[in-house]
């Protein structure tokens, strides 16, 4: 696969006392990974959403004032998110890591805006947790670049500098980062391509690219599970998108009136037991993702509802694509637009 290395850099880092920290923490990508996403031939992998509200910049315009605008690319969000367990409430180590990127799929914008490592701002918005400390973001977009090869570059460095009682939680997650991420489906009916999205470094140790570190505190240390003190998992992400005309659906919307509800479980009831028809998106009604519709199907929904339990699969809760014969789900058999 083509290798582009180096698309991302982050810091993340919430303490100087942390070398007597036990905590346990992770990074992964929030992101389908491990899925056949589907989409129609040649369409591109975009929400369009042009990535607002998240992905911003000032600019100065002609009557002299800066203003806050959106840089509009196409593509999907993906969250970088930090789980952290076992963590004592006085703080963490330190890492810096990057994203980098196998296959086709390429990182084309990234920011903290509506995550963890945006500034707090003199005690405003209450969800940032970086109090003072550093944040630099440069993206090098492909169109600007010179040279059929050249990659798109995202850089970042942001610090979690965190003051007083703002500390990582000692069990839960937090969004670090967004990264906005472009593809686009093969040319022909059924093929596929897929991409890994990868952590590694800017700039590994004796130019080794081979061995992907992490800084831990003031060390360079392999990214291995359980590396670092306190120890620091990762975990990519590999992507499979494949050109198909499924239709776009809301797993567990199996009256498809665009929400998920107690209502979605007695249609699926009556579905099964009252001979209700099923609606022409029948994968709509799986909401465990098994491949059978039945009553666990129900179960599964009213667990997430009133329960707390996972939520559906994907596509939810927006509509989407994944990899499911055209026959389940047919273009247009569902209120999602095409």
């Amino acid at each position: 696969m083509e290798r582009s290395m180096v698309t991302l850099l982050v810091l993340v880092t919430a303490s100087g006392l942390s070398a007597q920290s036990n905590g346990r923490f992770t990074l992964s990508i929030d992101a389908p990974c491990g899925e056949v996403v589907a989409g129609p031939p040649g369409n591109l992998y975009d929400d369009e959403t042009l990535g607002i509200p998240y992905y911003t910049e000032w600019r100065t315009f002609a009557d002299g004032v800066r203003r806050r605008v959106a840089r509009q690319r196409r593509g999907h969000t993906w969250d970088i998110v930090l789980t952290s367990a076992d963590n004592p409430d006085w703080g963490v180590n330190s890492w810096k890591f990057a994203l980098g990127v196998e296959g086709p799929l390429r990182i084309v914008d990234i920011t903290t805006d509506g995550t963890a490592g945006c500034s707090a701002f003199a005690g405003f918005y209450p969800e940032c947790r970086r109090s003072g400390g550093i944040e630099e973001t440069i993206l090098v977009d492909p169109v600007e670049s010179e040279g059929p090869n050249a990659d798109v570059a995202a850089f970042s460095f942001v610090l979690l500098k965190l003051d007083g009682a703002q500390w990582l939680p000692s069990e839960g997650t937090e969004v670090v980062c967004k990264i906005r991420v472009f593809g686009e489906f093969p040319e022909q009916e059924g093929e596929a391509v897929t991409s890994r999205i990868y952590f590694t470094t800017w700039d590994p140790p004796n130019g080794d690219e081979q061995q992907p570190t992490v800084y831990a505190g003031l060390r360079f240390l392999p990214i291995t599970v359980d590396s670092g003190d306190p120890p620091l998992t990762v975990e990519d992400c590999v992507v499979t998108l494949k050109a198909s005309n499924v239709g776009p659906f809301i797993r567990c919307d199996a009256n498809d009136d665009g929400l998920v509800d107690l209502s979605d479980a007695v249609t699926i009831l009556g579905q099964l037991f009252l001979g209700r028809p099923m609606g022409e998106c029948r994968v709509a009604s799986d909401c465990n993702r098994d491949d059978a519709y039945d009553v666990s199907d129900a179960v599964y929904g009213l667990s997430h509802l009133f329960l707390g339990t996972p939520p559906p699969p994907r596509p939810f809760p927006d509509c989407g694509r994944v990899d499911v014969p055209v026959e389940e789900c047919p273009p247009g058999s569902t209120r999602c637009a095409d």
